[in-house]
């Protein structure tokens, strides 16, 4: 099926668009049909509820491929802590001779911040027509909740497959090269510069509202301010950003720096000992009460941070600073394959994607950085979980080679193959039940609630930081293996593109990329890195007052 109203601007229903439901046999199951479960009881589905109407959902489907009948089925996908899928059905005779789906996501009343859906659908969009990455098809959109459906809301195409982590870990050596080849051709897409200038979100041209605009153009695209993704704005108390797009990095910083600052004057005033955080504060990191003062002095050391990182001169190294697509939550429960012939089929999450300079796009895998047992070492580098410690050693031959032998069944992935029970092109927000929780990042939740579990919606926030030594024989082994896997990354990334090979360019881009976390998280994740941020200042006040002498 063809989408037929243009996705350039929010979709509009008509007013009689009730008149298509008339007389239907059987009603739409509506949102607590297909949500509620046994133990929610109504206190707690009040507070979690999509307020979803889900007749107006079917519709906005019919309406975006012009389907007057019959009448998709609705069902309920999945939920997590930013969003909820819904699967649209439509019968095999409206589809030439095959049922035709589309996903249905529908951002949680904790994640619609204003702009964010149509920066998603922009960004997927380039991806899809621009770029040549597989990124599922966007058919239509609405950003608020002022429409019929009630809810922001995007269309998407169906994407059938199973996620990487359910295969890794049984991958032989010479498999995980073969799978990272495949990840890395397409970062170096994710990288390719884009001819916008600055930094920010991308959003469409601003034009005739009523035109279809050319999406494989980059002239139908254009670049606005920072839209950050929910796993950015889910503690920080606000969804508002800068509305600059600045062409320096030091300035974008600077900008994002100072507006947590005004937003938290702002709010508690000026008085040093006002307490602006609890420590039953939504966000897991921040265990005790935190004064204005305190909070002030964290910020004044980020500033240093901001003022005192060594960055490449933009005049001779302009390469490092080309506009490109940048990802903050690259991994494996993001990306869709072919569970036969192990192919990426596509990038499923663009809530965390941005336009910024090339060298902020050098994130490795998250699956290949793992970090559990490192402590105090790890923690002296600021804790943060896309960097994580290089471990050298040597580890059992067996150990090298695989982690669970290829030759097992796995039922799992044979259940997922099924084309039923096959789930949508959007991302996970909670680690599926099958990872270990040293697998499992605080961005992410289960793609489904448990039916056996009352589910408890969290917020993700880092985890207060462990310096315990290794609990277990798997994690030394785990992080050499990982170790190994960085080093063929960068090995791969730079025969493709040379820029991945400036000199010393892994080492520099460490503080470029921490200090991009900070800024785009906000004071909460301030005050939980506060010691390392303090301490690193420090440092960087002593390195510079030795090089002015």
């Amino acid at each position: 099926m063809k989408r037929s109203i243009p996705l350039n601007r929010p979709q509009v229903f008509p007013s009689d668009w009730k008149d298509t439901f008339a007389g239907l046999p059987t009603p739409v199951l509506t949102e607590e049909n297909l949500t509620r479960s046994y133990w929610m009881d109504d206190e707690f589905y009040s507070k979690y509820n999509l307020n979803v109407n889900t007749k107006a959902l079917v519709y906005a489907v019919m309406n975006a491929f012009n389907v007057t009948s019959p009448i998709p089925e609705i069902v309920h996908k999945g939920s997590g802590s930013f969003n909820s899928v819904f699967c649209i059905t439509f019968p095999a005779s409206t589809a030439d001779g095959s049922r035709f789906r589309v996903a249905a996501r529908i951002p949680k009343k904790i994640a619609r911040a204003p702009g964010r859906i149509e920066s998603i659908v922009a960004m997927t969009s380039i991806a899809h027509y621009i770029k040549g990455i597989p990124a599922p098809e966007v058919y239509a959109w609405y950003p608020e909740s002022d429409n019929p459906v009630g809810a922001p809301y995007m269309l998407m195409e169906w994407v059938d497959g199973i996620e990487p982590w359910e295969q890794w870990h049984r991958y032989t050596k010479a498999e995980k090269t073969w799978f990272m080849e495949q990840l890395v051709d397409y970062h170096v897409k994710f990288a390719e510069p884009l001819l916008f200038t600055g930094m920010g979100s991308v959003y469409f041209a601003k034009t005739d509202i009523g035109r279809d605009l050319p999406l494989d153009e980059i002239s139908s695209y254009r670049l606005g301010p920072l839209s950050r993704g929910p796993t950015c704005t889910v503690h920080r108390g606000i969804f508002t950003w800068p509305q600059t797009t600045p062409t320096s990095l030091r300035q974008f910083w600077v900008e994002l720096w100072q507006h947590e600052i005004d937003y938290i004057t702002s709010t508690h005033g000026t008085d040093g000992s006002t307490t602006i955080a609890t420590e039953d504060h939504p966000s897991q990191s921040i265990q005790e009460d935190i004064t204005l003062g305190e909070f002030l002095k964290v910020a004044d050391a980020v500033r240093v941070l901001i003022d005192q990182c060594e960055l490449p001169s933009p005049e001779e190294h302009a390469d490092l600073y080309a506009p490109s697509v940048v990802t903050t939550d690259y991994a494996f429960r993001n990306i869709k394959i072919n569970p036969e012939t192990r192919q990426i089929t596509s990038f499923i999450d663009w809530d965390d994607v941005y336009v910024m300079p090339f060298l902020l796009g050098s994130r490795y895998p998250e699956d290949i950085c793992f970090y559990e047992g490192s402590g105090e070492r790890w923690h002296k580098t600021g804790a943060f979980s896309f960097l994580p410690i290089d471990e050298e050693g040597d580890i059992p031959e067996e150990e090298e080679v695989v982690d669970v032998k290829v030759e097992e069944v796995d039922q799992e992935v044979e259940a997922t193959t099924n084309a039923d029970e096959s789930i949508s092109d959007v991302e996970h927000d909670i680690p599926p039940p099958s990872k270990t929780p040293s697998e499992a990042t605080g961005d992410s939740v289960s793609e489904t609630e448990s039916e056996d579990e009352p589910f408890e919606p969290f917020e993700p926030a880092d985890q207060p930081l462990s310096m315990e030594p290794d609990t277990e024989d798997y994690d030394f082994p785990r992080r050499v293996r990982d170790t190994r896997l960085r080093r063929e990354y960068e090995e791969l990334l730079t025969g493709r593109d040379a820029r991945f090979g400036f000199e010393g360019f892994w080492k520099m881009r460490e503080d470029p990329l921490k200090i991009q976390h900070l800024v785009t998280h906000g004071w909460t994740e301030w005050l939980s890195k506060a010691e390392w941020i303090q301490d690193r200042a420090k440092e960087m006040h002593i390195w510079q007052a030795f090089n002015v002498k």
